[in-house]
């Protein structure tokens, strides 16, 4: 079972008011066009780890997300490293 988490609102709006002070502006929003009119355009993802559970950290609150082909591979590449790495650890086990 994999677990989640939601923010409180006032938490959650300070964050987005900070976020949007370090955005970049020079960066396009849409570098592979915009998906849906709801597209509020790209986002940063961070995969890491932490007492053994694989964590994906979107840095805001998202509804949905659309990779790329190549994209996708690379998030499923990193999710594989961490979890295998986090395997190795636990059970000391080669993957």
């Amino acid at each position: 079972m994999s677990h989640h988490g939601r923010d409180n609102e006032e938490l959650e709006s300070l964050f987005n008011d900070k976020l949007q002070e370090f955005r970049p502006k020079e960066v396009d929003q849409y570098p592979d066009g915009k998906i849906t009119p709801g597209d509020e355009g790209q986002i940063k993802i961070e995969i890491s780890a932490h007492d053994g559970k694989i964590l994906v950290d979107f840095g805001t609150s998202i509804k949905w997300i659309g990779f790329t082909p190549e994209q996708a591979i690379e998030v499923g590449q990193c999710l594989i490293q961490q979890a295998t790495e986090q395997g190795q650890r636990k059970t000391n086990y080669p993957y």
